[in-house]
């Protein structure tokens, strides 16, 4: 079942089918690496297979981005959902490294946007993001995402400290 379809992608709910590939994508040092929080947790098949199958839930909306011709790609997800004030934060990756830098990020990103906006009636849309990924804060801010602080040497990664750079989009912001 599509939820939302670009050009280049389409985006979907999650199947166990897609388990094993997002376990061995969440174990890739080169992905972990560029992610917030989740290089801090470890992933189980079993964790990520019981993540797939207790969704939807109602602060957190996941999909998987497959490629028009069906080839899965990556994952992102709206999450911490307060239906309060209207926000959430976005988060994706595309684990299949031949897709990187073709614009099927930027796409699915755009998709998700569209989703919480005028789907789930958000009123805004938070990320959270390494400062030495460059490419990662480059494509936000052509999404429109505009950055709202820095939390200084805030993630020790390899014995080094990393600034965390805040970021936001707000629905009347984004066309």
């Amino acid at each position: 079942m599509t939820i939302l379809k670009g050009k280049k992608v389409h985006l979907r709910p999650p199947v166990l089918e897609d388990a094993e590939l997002w376990y061995e994508w969440l174990n890739d040092q080169d992905i972990m690496l560029l992610l917030g929080d989740e290089i801090y947790q470890k992933f189980s098949l079993t964790s990520i297979q019981e993540q797939i199958q207790n969704y939807p839930n109602d602060s957190f909306f996941m999909f998987s981005i497959d490629t028009n011709e069906s080839v899965v790609v990556g994952r992102c997800k709206l999450f911490n959902v307060d239906h309060v004030n209207n926000q959430a934060t976005i988060g994706i990756f595309l684990g299949n490294k031949d897709y990187w830098g073709k614009g099927f990020a930027k796409e699915a990103m755009e998709l998700l946007i569209e989703y919480g906006f005028a789907i789930l009636n958000l009123h805004s849309i938070f990320l959270g993001v390494f400062a030495f990924n460059s490419r990662a804060i480059q494509l936000y801010e052509t999404i429109g995402f505009k950055k709202i602080g820095i939390r200084r040497q805030a993630r020790k990664i390899n014995q080094a400290y990393h600034d965390v750079i805040f970021m936001d989009l707000m629905a009347d912001e984004y066309e």
